[in-house]
């Protein structure tokens, strides 16, 4: 009998830190996920206000980056592996 209610103990408790890992690890992943969701809108702000012209000197770069450069420039060419 005490050992029923000593096993029975131990799982709550087992469960109940199980469920405080599982709460924390959750939230965790919430806050890691937020921070790239913000990070991709602060992008996206940063890119709308380059061809917008609250920053003029930010939309004179932007165009040049992305009209007078050569279309070579713009595309990375992969370096060819070595084959031995």
């Amino acid at each position: 009998m005490i050992t029923d209610i000593f096993v029975t103990v131990l799982r709550l408790i087992t469960l109940l830190l199980l469920l405080l890992y599982v709460a924390k690890t959750m939230k965790n992943n919430i806050n890691r996920v937020q921070k790239h969701v913000e990070g991709l809108v602060s992008v996206g702000e940063f890119l709308q206000s380059c061809f917008s012209w609250r920053s003029k000197i930010r939309t004179i770069v932007a165009f040049a980056v992305r009209y007078v450069t050569p279309p070579s420039a713009a595309r990375i060419k992969p370096k060819k592996s070595r084959q031995f």
